[in-house]
């Protein structure tokens, strides 16, 4: 009975171990596509309305949670001026609210440059880098997605069959 209870807990550690890391892919996939319409409805916004990026957040909603806290505290730093300038408040409120591990490489270096696209001195500077930060953003969003799927490809069984292994070497 131990042995069966054990080899179970081992195959449910394995199968745990494969959802975290899926759903971590899932979160990292969605904050991206977050940040495509965060992009996309600004650059309208500018377009027709010549909106500023304060205004526009106050009407803006999103619904993926971590962007949105990162907007909120952004919101707030823009409120309070404490810093120089719009992009030091951007990348401020982007070292709180987006940690290294979870929006990490070019997805993290785009979000990062698009405080200039935000903060442009004219709006047709701003739409100018705001399609490119998106255009960079769908493209890394598309290299991230055919990853997972090949990385999903081996994870998957290699995973699975580890655990087996070790269920077979235990009993």
């Amino acid at each position: 009975m131990r042995k069966l209870l054990g080899m179970l807990l081992i195959l449910l550690g394995c199968l745990m171990g494969l959802y975290r890391w899926t759903q971590a892919q899932r979160k990292r996939q969605a904050f991206m596509e977050a940040c495509i319409r965060l992009f996309a409805g600004f650059a309208y916004a500018v377009e027709v309305g010549h909106v500023r990026l304060y205004d526009f957040l106050e009407g803006f909603e999103i619904g993926q949670e971590q962007l949105s806290d990162f907007l909120a505290d952004l919101k707030k730093l823009l409120q309070e001026n404490q810093y120089a300038g719009g992009q030091a408040a951007w990348r401020a409120a982007m070292e709180k609210n987006c940690p290294v591990q979870e929006i990490r490489g070019e997805a993290r270096e785009i979000l990062m440059a698009s405080a200039e696209a935000f903060f442009g001195t004219s709006s047709q500077e701003s739409l100018r880098c705001i399609e490119v930060c998106r255009r960079r953003m769908e493209e890394c969003l598309e290299r991230e997605r055919k990853e997972y799927r090949k990385k999903r490809r081996v994870y998957m069984p290699v995973g699975m069959l580890s655990g087996l292994m070790l269920v077979i070497l235990l009993i």
